[in-house]
């Protein structure tokens, strides 16, 4: 199976200061973490994508946006301190900025259903 889809989001997410800090504390133990992390990126940048799609009425909640909110993040807080959080924290900084408008992001099933019964 080829995983070139990983190309539109895991290369800007390497370059990230908060994933470098998460991936170096990771290396020799917890290697799931890694992982878990990019899965959860990568649903969050293809979820969002529906928001676009149906929500056109909100400003671009899109895959830039998610990756706006992580550099934000990380321009509010100096790298001295990036390197002092744990794995977890780090963890939940980087999912944060990914899920924080998730609750947004409607799932194509229950929007195909809802048109669906409204004729």
């Amino acid at each position: 199976m080829n995983d070139d889809y990983k190309d539109e989001f895991l290369l800007r997410l390497k370059k990230s200061e908060l994933y470098k800090a998460l991936n170096e504390k990771c290396s020799d133990k917890d290697t799931n973490v890694i992982p878990l992390v990019e899965e959860c990126t990568s649903y969050a940048f293809q979820r969002t994508k529906t928001i676009v799609r149906h929500m056109g009425e909100y400003t671009l909640h899109d895959g830039d946006h998610l990756f706006r909110v992580l550099n934000l993040m990380e321009r509010l807080i100096t790298k001295e301190s990036i390197n002092e959080f744990t794995s977890p924290e780090l963890l939940l900084l980087i999912v944060s900025a990914f899920f924080h408008d998730i609750g947004m992001a409607p799932d194509e099933r229950e929007v195909f259903n809802m048109e669906k019964s409204l004729g």
